[in-house]
């Protein structure tokens, strides 16, 4: 089942019957993420064990369930609401998964099949809809680049060679920088422990390489736009927030460097600083889930999870529903593999850690 799950999660987009603001894996998630809970306690008899890093995920959406009282408009915070419980509820889910590597394998096969859209694409047979070429089901390049980069490192870590080419034409096609960034943070992640001076020095690559675009003038229209965004958004955080959902409201009351007349962002292109116009100081316990989450041992689901994290500088992988859904199961089992370490007491029966690991 869980193989079917990771196929149809890269596959549920309809051309023609769904866009891009609300794509078919939103309410495809919010249907199966229940079910998977309700089958793993009843038919499998999993039980969720409770760890610190679930204790964080709670306050979090304690707080944004709190805010709905002061959001602006309601339709866009309930939205909000539903992506940020999508990604809870499968952390919660696979937090009891024992092997994920189904789930990696089938969303590696509803990608090859998104690759041979996306080189159909590159050729010029463009019969589905996309906001930028080529994208395969996922409308946007950038996304069919960043979900390949996520699964190139699930497959290295857990050496599932046999999959490995599903992710390289989103690699290769899409020049998505966020799966270029998400790759490199993956690879710094792996050699650290190994040769820190190389590490370092790979870091100095893309510090280099700002350099030579700030002091050229070489940036681009989005970059410089998305840049404006951010400076407008950091000027109006304060410590309760605007509410859940509420970016695509309120920002263009408060843009003073931004021409909302020529385009208005429905997202910030980076969740962090999003989450934290909208929550306020619940971005606190949100900063100790992912810290806390990033101790585990686990290396592959780790070095994936950075790469998730990485990306959410520049995109918006939480608003994403295969992105999501990906970043929730690596999460999920980061906080498996922690309860399993510290021997934390669980809810109901206690489950011991048993997943594969890749030497």
């Amino acid at each position: 089942m869980h193989f079917i799950i990771g196929v149809l999660v890269t596959l549920v987009y309809v051309p023609g019957y769904t866009g891009a603001a609300i794509p078919t894996g939103w309410p495809f998630l919010w249907v199966v993420i229940p079910f998977l809970l309700i089958w793993d306690k009843f038919r499998n008899n999993r039980s969720i064990v409770f760890t610190e890093v679930h204790g964080f995920g709670l306050a979090v959406i304690g707080w944004a369930f709190l805010s709905l009282t002061w959001t602006p408009n309601l339709y866009s915070a309930v939205l909000a609401l539903l992506e940020l419980l999508t990604f809870a509820g499968t952390f919660v889910w696979a937090s009891s998964v024992p092997d994920p590597r189904p789930i990696y394998a089938g969303m590696a096969l509803g990608l090859a099949v998104n690759a041979v859209l996306a080189l159909a694409q590159w050729f010029g047979f463009n019969w589905i809809g996309q906001t930028s070429v080529p994208a395969g089901l996922f409308v946007s390049k950038n996304v069919l680049g960043e979900i390949s980069a996520l699964l190139f490192v699930a497959m290295v870590g857990y050496r599932l060679w046999r999959w490995l080419p599903a992710c390289l034409p989103g690699l290769l096609l899409t020049g998505a920088r966020g799966a270029w960034l998400a790759l490199f943070l993956a690879a710094v992640a792996w050699i650290w422990p190994l040769n820190r001076r190389l590490a370092l020095g790979l870091c100095a690559l893309p510090l280099l390489a700002i350099a030579f675009t700030l002091l050229t003038g070489h940036r681009t229209a989005s970059l410089s736009e998305r840049w404006d965004w951010a400076h407008d958004t950091v000027l109006a955080l304060n410590i309760w927030g605007h509410g859940i959902g509420s970016f695509d409201v309120q920002f263009p009351t408060i843009a003073d460097f931004s021409d909302t007349s020529i385009r208005r962002p429905d997202h910030l292109h980076n969740d962090y600083l999003e989450f934290a116009f909208e929550i306020g100081a619940g971005i606190v316990p949100a900063a100790f889930f992912l810290f806390t989450c990033l101790e585990s041992k686990m290396e592959t689901e780790r070095l994936v999870f950075l790469g998730f994290l990485g990306i959410a500088l520049f995109e918006m992988p939480m608003h994403v529903p295969a992105e999501c859904f990906l970043g929730g199961v690596v999460a999920g089992q980061l906080a498996r593999a922690r309860s399993d370490v510290r021997g934390l007491s669980g809810m109901g029966r206690s489950t011991q850690y048993v997943g594969v690991q890749a030497g």
